[in-house]
């Protein structure tokens, strides 16, 4: 007799003006096919930046804000308080965080099924699915002790619903569409326009603004001092719209250079840390995506450098991006459905 057991997910992840919403996204797109098609009912627990405004369409998601948290130690007790009272038999961890091995392994021992996605830190050991986009870092750490299933390739990355129908069309216009990342980490946005108003050439640029949208003063001085045509959005709803109808895309490195390739966009990226640097490195090997260290090195050369490259991967008609960015949401649902269904 097989009993049925009533499958129970949670997500954690943090949103915040630091992090931005990457984590938050492809937690949504994976929770939202788990529980279509999968029937799990689903939990966030996130900080308490994180919004119910951010989850418009999606009725259906708990949400658990972490409070009063002190330290490491109040955090873990508190996620496995919840896991415990809330009888939530598996945990998909999203969070640059090292939680200790002794967390890690209670949950384990208490047979909740971990899973983790693009995680460098001790708990992927104790995991028992690990999902990650083909970066060079996973072959270079320590997997001896590790007995879960790992699952790394271009097949693996989730993307939302709004990014899931690939594009083929890659006629370009002449917009430049330049995103904070939902961090605006190093204050990007204002030191692209810094340097990129120092060009010659006169360019159509679209900014699509970061977290809460806010403009500061030394911004708004910058845009009006600016020689170029600039249209300032301050909708993140509509980021799939904006990349569709520009040429090239300047972003820092993060889940939104995945979501822009897989709209056959072309992006400049742009990395603040050596590991952030090697995981970019994958599209500029594949020639699918351009990428620099930090933005003191971007002037006028590097970027006609960098159309020259453009144009020759719109004439470019070998690049198969079947082989790169396909939403790999359904995929990694299915596996956890598995997962689960052999707890």
């Amino acid at each position: 007799m097989v009993m049925y057991i009533k499958k129970k997910i949670a997500f954690r992840f943090d949103v915040s003006k630091k992090i931005g919403y990457g984590h938050f996204m492809r937690c949504l797109s994976i929770a939202e096919k788990l529980n279509k098609k999968y029937s799990f009912d689903i939990y966030f627990i996130v900080n308490k930046e994180f919004s119910s405004n951010f989850l418009i369409q999606s009725k259906r998601i708990n949400i658990i804000h972490l409070k009063k948290i002190k330290n490491r130690s109040d955090e873990e007790k508190s996620i496995q308080k919840l896991l415990n009272d809330m009888k939530i038999n598996s945990i998909f961890f999203d969070i640059k965080k090292n939680y200790s091995n002794n967390f890690i392994k209670k949950l384990y021992q208490e047979n909740i099924k971990i899973i983790t996605i693009d995680d460098k830190y001790n708990k992927r050991i104790h995991s028992h699915v690990c999902f990650y986009p083909p970066v060079p870092q996973v072959k270079m750490m320590n997997w001896s002790a590790f007995k879960g299933k790992k699952f790394i390739g271009w097949q693996y990355i989730p993307l939302r619903n709004q990014f899931e129908s690939i594009k083929n069309n890659r006629a370009s216009s002449k917009k430049i569409l330049i995103l904070s990342g939902g961090s605006n980490g190093k204050n990007f946005t204002c030191q692209i326009l810094k340097n990129i108003n120092h060009f010659k050439k006169r360019l159509e640029l679209v900014i699509l603004l970061g977290f809460k949208g806010i403009l500061d003063n030394n911004f708004k001085r910058i845009i009006k001092n600016s020689p170029h045509k600039i249209k300032i959005i301050k909708s993140k709803y509509i980021v799939n719209k904006l990349i569709s109808e520009s040429s090239i895309i300047i972003s820092p490195f993060g889940v939104s250079v995945y979501e822009i390739v897989a709209l056959q966009k072309y992006p400049i990226i742009f990395t603040y840390s050596k590991d952030d640097e090697i995981s970019a490195s994958i599209f500029h090997n594949a020639n699918i995506g351009y990428s620099i260290r930090n933005t003191v090195n971007f002037n006028e050369i590097v970027f006609n450098k960098i159309i020259n490259k453009y144009q020759k991967y719109l004439l470019n008609k070998k690049i198969k991006y079947s082989k790169y960015i396909r939403s790999g949401t359904e995929k990694i649902a299915k596996i956890i459905n598995e997962t689960i269904k052999n707890k």
